[in-house]
């Protein structure tokens, strides 16, 4: 999934009754203020955490030697949330016949994720 959410574009020549081209799809969008850090020990931290999830299935991980120029490359990022906000672009406007064309239409283009949000969320 892109950061940005699954999306697609949908074709008027999907439905049953007059429609525009439009896009479907998923986003949240989170506020808040980042800062910057660079403090050694902290940013170990940072890095053994991250290769400890995403290299624990890696017949061979990779493991951690640091160096202070390979630190002083990192610049590490906190954020304080203040507020999320979810949306979702379904086709939830259209009529049932048409929301069940458009996810059998997705489906076949590839765009599964999509496809399975509007099954659970509309259809």
């Amino acid at each position: 999934m892109s950061p940005q959410g699954p999306n697609a574009y949908i074709s008027p020549s999907w439905y049953n009754s007059p429609g525009v081209p439009t896009w479907n799809y998923q986003s949240i969008h989170i506020y808040g203020i980042c800062r910057t850090f660079s403090d050694h020990l902290k940013l170990k931290e940072l890095v053994e955490t991250l290769v400890k999830k995403h290299e624990a299935t890696f017949a061979e991980p990779w493991k951690p030697e640091y160096r202070t120029e390979m630190l002083n490359a990192i610049i590490g990022i906190e954020s304080e949330i203040k507020e999320i906000q979810g949306k979702f672009k379904l086709s939830q406007n259209r009529s049932s016949e048409d929301q069940r064309t458009v996810f059998k239409q997705l489906l076949s283009n590839g765009e599964k994720t999509l496809a399975e949000a509007m099954k659970r969320n509309i259809l």
